[in-house]
């Protein structure tokens, strides 16, 4: 077997999919323009927890949509697969931060879960730590008080199941950005979940080899 023609194969690619690798690079470069005009911005330079969960993302999309073109210019078709998944989860999660209200809360939801989840400091320490301080990223103690209890008292590793125990997985979270704004006119978020998301994480757990 051949390392080249089994994972490098231009013809696995129908003509007419050929041009993505083109639209890739120029989604990249639209986002790295938006993302340097929004950080450029004076409310950029405001603190605020949207302001950090909103760029950070971007930051990730930008170099998601950079590893897509480079495996996509080089025909790498079934490792698209994995990055075009997580572009996915990272776009509803912006959105339903920046959709309706309580986009301070969901975003300082978003934070601190990760802060918990991701061992970035020991949680406990951290919290003793936030409760002596004014406030925490622009927000008032008592409302990050209020957030951290909510994450204390909800078993889950989903920041967005902490702000609404209803949403359990991304499903529900795609049903929910549809009752508030479909960004696409084509197709609304919970069709993209079924026509599209679970067939890539079949792939991506291994369970379409076939």
């Amino acid at each position: 077997m051949l390392y080249d023609e089994y994972c490098f194969d231009e013809n696995l690619i129908p003509n007419d999919l050929k041009n993505l690798k083109n639209y890739y690079e120029q989604y990249r470069d639209f986002t790295l323009e938006l993302y340097l005009k929004i950080i450029g911005s004076e409310k950029a330079k405001q603190e605020s927890p949207v302001n950090l969960v909103v760029g950070s993302s971007l930051k990730e999309i930008i170099e998601l949509l950079d590893g897509i073109y480079i495996l996509s210019n080089e025909f790498s078709t079934k490792n698209v697969i994995l990055l075009v998944r997580k572009l996915f989860e990272l776009y509803l999660q912006i959105a339903f931060i920046l959709v309706k209200n309580d986009k301070k809360k969901k975003a300082l939801i978003y934070i601190l879960k990760n802060i918990q989840i991701n061992k970035l400091t020991n949680w406990e320490d951290f919290c003793k730590k936030i409760e002596g301080a004014h406030n925490y990223l622009g927000i008032n103690n008592d409302d990050v008080q209020k957030c951290i209890v909510l994450i204390n008292e909800t078993r889950t590793y989903n920041w967005f199941t902490v702000y609404n125990k209803k949403i359990k997985n991304l499903k529900d979270l795609s049903i929910e950005l549809d009752k508030n704004e479909n960004l696409f006119e084509q197709m609304s978020n919970s069709d993209m979940y079924d026509k599209i998301y679970d067939s890539l994480s079949r792939e991506a757990h291994g369970h379409a080899s076939l």
